[in-house]
């Protein structure tokens, strides 16, 4: 499947993240994909909230409710979320499912052609240069044949080809097994999965490359870094940055962390999570905060939202509220935000200098900075 990665074969140093508890076994990408099409199989025509979606998700892959109760920044449960929620943003750049204008995600059932899924895998196995290669033996040509080969195979109607694009994992599963698809197109893929975050990540080490080489400059390198930091947390999506905000605060407070949890849920009232913070007297201080995940880096998070959060920060008599986005805010925003002592906003060129500092996403390799590429496949 798309989801299958090399190791890392660069001048990056990549770090992997610790497990809480060794005991389990993380699913895969492609067994995340399968509980996700499958569930939505089950209502074709059902729209289904983000959130629920993840949480019903997640009670497919055969873990007791005991083991998901845990919703600390470590935990199984925690973990899960936010990598079925990466595996959903991948989903929906296959166009497997579909997101309609109110943010509600479902099963893509519009017919599919044979011509569509043939156009799909030359997109997402091909670069341009090869796309247009139309020599008989072209990577181009193979892969046209051996598709063409498949979908015949499934079927003599192209019955299959009517439930939608949900048939294209199923495709894909037999295309990455055949011998001559690894041989000329798989055997020769970079390192990184043609994904939308994958894509991103290359680009980003692409750029270090033409850094460390003297072909570009540190500041119009980190200036690139930024940019593509912030888009992959976009692109990895809102549950993987509430646990990369998790991750990051944690960092910051240190050890006077006593106790913290990622509460994101449908019924969140606009928290993602909680921190309860020790200061050396032993008084104990609760930090609310919420991740705004923006699509468009240059976005603004609106002052609504950030009057509803305060809101709630003061109806739960929370210490301290952090607002955290990959965006910007706009001004009168920060005004409004810097009359409330207890709260606090950290827009995209903030979020970019606490990762560098805290090394929370971005991992220090000479006098700069690369992202910590396996944090963002893995999601988590």
């Amino acid at each position: 499947m798309w989801y299958n990665i090399n190791k890392m074969q660069n001048n990056k140093q990549t770090v992997s993240q610790p497990v809480a508890n060794p005991a389990y076994k993380m699913p895969g990408k492609e067994t995340i994909a399968e509980a996700i099409v499958a569930l939505a199989s089950k209502e074709p025509e059902k729209k289904w909230e983000r959130k629920i979606l993840i949480n019903s998700s997640i009670s497919c892959y055969g873990f007791s409710s005991k083991e998901l109760n845990d919703k600390s920044c470590e935990s199984l449960s925690t973990k899960l979320k936010s990598l079925t929620g990466v595996v959903i943003n991948e989903l929906l750049a296959d166009s497997v499912l579909a997101l309609d204008d109110d943010g509600d995600i479902s099963l893509k059932i519009v017919p599919i052609t044979s011509k569509e899924i043939t156009e799909l895998f030359i997109k997402k196995f091909l670069t341009e240069d090869e796309a247009k290669d139309s020599r008989p033996d072209g990577k181009k040509n193979v892969l046209k044949a051996v598709l063409g080969q498949i979908i015949k195979r499934k079927t003599e109607d192209d019955s299959i080809l009517r439930q939608g694009a949900k048939v294209v994992i199923e495709i894909e599963d037999e295309l990455v097994k055949n011998d001559k698809i690894k041989k000329l197109i798989l055997a020769s893929e970079s390192a990184y999965p043609n994904t939308p975050v994958g894509k991103l990540l290359k680009l980003s080490n692409d750029n270090y490359k033409a850094y460390h080489s003297g072909k570009v400059k540190l500041p119009a390198y980190e200036t690139a870094l930024q940019r593509l930091v912030t888009s992959c947390i976009s692109e990895a999506g809102g549950e993987f940055f509430e646990l990369l905000s998790m991750k990051l605060f944690r960092t910051v407070y240190g050890s006077s962390v006593v106790k913290d949890e990622l509460t994101a849920g449908p019924d969140d009232n606009g928290i993602d999570g909680i921190l309860t913070v020790k200061d050396g007297l032993g008084f104990l201080d609760t930090v609310f905060f919420q991740s705004k995940t923006k699509l468009r880096t240059v976005a603004y998070v609106s002052i609504k939202v950030v009057r509803e959060f305060l809101g709630v920060v003061t109806a739960y008599r929370a210490s301290k509220g952090i607002l955290i986005s990959n965006a910007n805010f706009a001004r009168e925003t920060k005004l409004f935000a810097s009359r409330a002592p207890n709260l606090m906003l950290v827009d995209n060129q903030q979020l970019f200098t606490l990762m560098k500092e805290y090394e929370v996403g971005l991992v220090k390799e000479g006098d700069t900075y690369v992202i910590d590429d396996m944090m963002f496949l893995d999601g988590v």
